[in-house]
């Protein structure tokens, strides 16, 4: 399967980032998971969706597969270290923990 994005680039080659129920209802099936190792909201039906479609469904709360540029993340409670990985893939890891600082993610002196 290959899709192009608006600019005509290749979106296999493209970040995948996805959170909650979609790497089951929307990465799953359209074979993007491509035996990635992913996480998503734990459900059984989720889960089943995941490892039937090629996913390789972990217990991290995030989870980065560099190989095939995936991120997926559990859910709700998650969604604040999902951004700052999204971030850090995009503008880098000093940005990331700039970011993480200002939200008071970190503890002082933490890096």
């Amino acid at each position: 399967m290959f899709f192009l994005t608006a600019r005509g680039r290749p979106f296999l080659n493209l970040i995948k980032a996805a959170i909650c129920a979609a790497p089951s209802k929307v990465l799953s099936p359209l074979n993007l998971l491509n035996g990635s190792p992913c996480t998503g909201y734990p459900s059984p039906s989720f889960n089943e969706l995941i490892e039937k479609n090629g996913g390789i469904l972990s217990s991290d709360d995030v989870v980065y597969c560099p190989k095939n540029n995936l991120i997926t993340s559990k859910g709700p409670a998650t969604a604040m270290m999902f951004g700052l990985t999204v971030g850090e893939y995009l503008f880098g890891e000093e940005k990331a923990g700039e970011i993480a600082g200002e939200l008071l993610m970190l503890e002082e002196g933490e890096e």
